[in-house]
């Protein structure tokens, strides 16, 4: 009888021990979520880059920074087609820079207000690629220290996507 019950007690306490093992790994991989404001998005956040390449081309890679009520952003731009030659704009893979103010409303959506600029964020009047207003939302939140946007533009020049962003 005094076997059994040692035996018994054996299993609870291996089957105690899975449990908490198996409970802390869980707690480890769970998302604390906070929510965005114009103070804790403050900083530099680069875009964490683990997509594969979809039909041979990877999506854009973005670097924000959040200073005071403005931010400056660097786009890395990948394409599969050759652009314009009349222009010398025929690279594949290219970046293109923004500035302006943002906004937070809602405790969630970023509002970015801009234009496109040059590589030292003076305005851009013309060249290769996009020139003018730079407008885009992002429903943003933080997961533990990751910033996760997800681009309100959907289904117009690239899929609905959502950017996970490392503090630098």
């Amino acid at each position: 009888m005094k076997i059994l019950n040692l035996n018994g007690l054996l299993v609870i306490v291996i089957a105690c021990v899975f449990f908490i093992c198996y409970s802390s790994c869980k707690k480890n991989n769970e998302c604390l979520e906070t929510k965005v404001n114009s103070k804790n998005i403050q900083g530099s956040w680069k875009h964490y880059y683990k997509q594969q390449p979809v039909n041979l081309t990877y999506p854009n890679k973005y670097h924000f920074k959040f200073a005071g009520d403005s931010f400056y952003v660097v786009i890395n731009e990948f394409t599969d087609i050759l652009g314009d030659s009349t222009r010398n704009c025929q690279q594949i893979n290219y970046f293109e820079y923004a500035k302006g103010k943002f906004t937070i409303e809602h405790e969630q959506t970023i509002v970015l207000n801009g234009v496109f600029t040059n590589a030292d964020y003076s305005i851009k009047t013309g060249g290769c690629y996009r020139t003018g207003a730079y407008n885009e939302k992002y429903d943003g939140h933080f997961c533990n220290d990751t910033l996760v946007l997800e681009w309100q533009k959907k289904g117009w020049y690239e899929d609905y996507k959502i950017s996970k962003m490392g503090k630098e």
